[in-house]
């Protein structure tokens, strides 16, 4: 049974859907200060975050279109730079506030996508709902750094409901080619959606249109990529088909798991997935199905194709990585249109089965939704420590004696240009604004070791030595150490109290500089009972 249109639907009806649709959106509006100011209030700048805000400039046609870890990620770079423009590192809201408005927008999306499916009006609001506190895919609705991903999908279903009209081509399929272009201008997630789009437009209007809206992406891509040559496999070569396969599985299983929680209720939500799919679709017509099923059927193929492009360049990380937040939330928003006709249908059949298949859906709301936080390494206490260290760094009197080029935070993963002479000209600048208070005895001793001791690459290692036991020295500006395996640090101050260890692991560096005079400092094993200290020739 094909729901009803506006125009057929009787006055009670009209009723229940203007309810629905508010419902949606009260719990939308909610979400707003839920997420910034409640389960993401802790979030602060991070990692990939400064790759933009310290690497790239929108004045820069090279910084525009440079691939970042394989992604086109222009329309990115243009927001950060934006932003950084408006609000310096002052305050983290901006950033996630557009990172979080994009995924509400991809949410109100899905509703229409749903409800264009067949689907009822409160179903699709409960199914829609179970996508806006989606705690399982809290990467992408609390991460800044993710417009990227975030953008792509909701830019791709723009494209997937602009294009979705009967008659011939008019300025809604012009607004959706521009919406696919930002897709593709976001992150490879657009490629994805550039195919989803290809799918579902073939099915509803024909080749003509598909081609109308997938071609110009087409030829843009190739383009770019034969101008910039992004690395899309991974640095050990491609994944196997039996790997590949593993990894798409662990991904669909890991969604069904991510909407359910527990694995009963995912086991039977892919049940009634399945059956309720079979119920919805069997009964109609090629012309039904062309209208009603085209969306739904290319959004999960291209949850396949997506995890398939993730296992290309991940697949050595282990099948399990499939199941990351940011790949779990794009797999779940391109699965759930179909889930949602699937329960409809079931609902429509047997009242009470379809009653116990959309408690399935959301019984795990209340869980998701307040489970933002696990990941225990990123979490409050690590945002907090890096917010701690740069904006105390700047503080201190030793923060403009060192080299501008010094990294108050060596980490791989915020880049080389994070450093005190960034910190220095933001401050002045007025983009960021230094911690106030006290510093104390065990910060300061934190923050000079980590700007006294500069790590960086290069340098050949000699006159090694393997130490099981900590090892004080007093070095002269300008030594220079290599390590081999991780090492803790700490300073003595003129209380002769010492710091907190500092940690350095030879990842993100294995050349200890010496930077500032009169450093008292101790060295310990990291993660093992040793380490290795060497001399750089």
């Amino acid at each position: 049974m094909v729901e009803r249109t506006s125009e057929q639907a009787t006055p009670r009806e009209r009723q229940s859907s203007r309810a629905a649709f508010i419902v949606f959106v009260v719990v939308l509006v909610f979400a707003v200060p839920y997420v910034l100011f409640g389960v993401g209030s802790y979030h602060w700048f991070f990692r990939d975050d400064f790759f933009f805000i310290t690497n790239r400039n929108a004045t820069s046609v090279n910084d525009l279109f440079r691939p970042y870890d394989g992604h086109w990620t222009t329309v990115p770079v243009l927001i950060f730079r934006t932003l950084w423009a408006l609000f310096g590192l002052r305050t983290y809201v901006p950033y996630q506030a557009s990172v979080l408005a994009l995924h509400l927008g991809a949410c109100a999306l899905l509703r229409v996508i749903m409800r264009r499916a067949g689907v009822g009006p409160w179903i699709a609001t409960a199914a829609a709902s179970t996508f806006i506190l989606f705690g399982p895919g809290q990467e992408n609705i609390i991460w800044a750094f993710q417009v990227g991903f975030t953008g792509s999908l909701t830019w791709g279903l723009a494209q997937l409901v602009l294009a979705d009209h009967d008659g011939p081509v008019d300025k809604r399929d012009a607004f959706g080619i521009a919406a696919g272009a930002l897709a593709l201008l976001s992150s490879g997630v657009g490629i994805a959606m550039a195919i989803v789009a290809g799918m579902a437009i073939l099915g509803r209007r024909g080749w003509k249109a598909a081609l109308l809206h997938t071609a110009p992406l087409g030829a843009a891509y190739i383009i770019w990529w034969s101008i910039e040559h992004p690395q899309l496999t991974a640095p050990l070569g491609r994944p196997s088909v039996g790997v590949t396969f593993r990894w798409i599985k662990s991904s669909e299983i890991g969604v069904f798991l991510a909407l359910g929680r527990y694995q009963i209720v995912a086991a039977l939500l892919a049940v009634v997935f399945v059956i309720g799919l079979v119920l919805a679709w069997s009964p109609l017509g090629w012309s039904g199905l062309r209208r009603l099923a085209s969306t739904p059927i290319a959004m999960v193929v291209g949850a396949v194709v997506f995890a398939g492009f993730t296992a290309a360049s991940r697949w050595y990380l282990g099948s399990e990585f499939a199941r990351s937040s940011r790949y779990l939330y794009i797999g779940t928003a391109l699965t759930l249109p179909a889930l949602a006709v699937a329960v409809n249908a079931i609902l429509r059949r047997r009242r009470e089965v379809g009653i116990a298949a959309l408690a399935l859906l959301v019984v795990a709301i209340p869980w998701n939704a307040t489970h933002f936080d696990q990941n225990s390494v990123f979490g409050k206490n690590y945002m907090k420590s890096r917010k701690q260290i740069l904006t105390n760094v700047v503080r201190l009197p030793e923060a403009r004696e060192v080299p501008r080029d010094v990294r108050p935070i060596a980490d791989v993963y915020v880049g080389p240009d994070l450093t005190i002479g960034f910190l220095l000209d933001a401050e002045k600048a007025g983009k960021l604004k230094a911690a106030t208070g006290p510093i104390s005895p065990q910060l300061e001793g934190e923050l000079i070791v980590k700007i006294g001791v500069a790590q960086d690459t290069g340098g050949a290692p000699t006159d090694c030595r393997q130490l099981s036991r900590t090892l004080e020295i007093k070095p002269a500006k300008g030594t220079v150490y290599s390590i081999m395996t991780p090492v803790t640090i700490s300073r003595r101050n003129s209380a002769g109290q010492w710091s907190p260890p500092v940690s350095f692991n030879p990842i993100d560096g294995s050349t200890l500089t010496i930077e500032l005079r009169g450093l008292d400092l101790r060295l310990a094993p990291g993660r093992t009972g040793s380490f290795t200290l060497c001399s750089i020739a």
